[in-house]
């Protein structure tokens, strides 16, 4: 969970980079991030207690083999994926 939880801050501060404000200099605040998660549902709950962000949609197609859980806040928007077999599990 903590290398998901840098991946995101990473995330984060790349997308944040990435942004301009045409009215002045760069905008630092990110504003999408898109993760991909083994379990949708408890990753879900954790960036919904985390960062206080609630459920906007949800997508579940077995037959292609893919999870998707919109969450926004006022100010931000994030996309948890689930693919199957597209993560390997290791054990350390």
């Amino acid at each position: 969970m903590k290398k998901i939880f840098l991946l995101l801050c990473m995330s984060c501060c790349f997308t944040a980079m990435a942004q301009t404000n045409s009215s002045g200099p760069f905008d630092y605040r990110p504003y999408f991030s898109a993760v991909i998660v083994s379990n949708i549902d408890t990753s879900a709950k954790w960036y919904e207690a985390l960062l206080g962000l609630t459920v906007k949609n949800t997508i579940n197609d077995p037959g292609n083999g893919y999870k998707v859980v919109t969450l926004e806040s006022r100010v931000f928007l994030m996309e948890l994926l689930q693919l199957d077999g597209s993560i390997a599990k290791k054990r350390f």
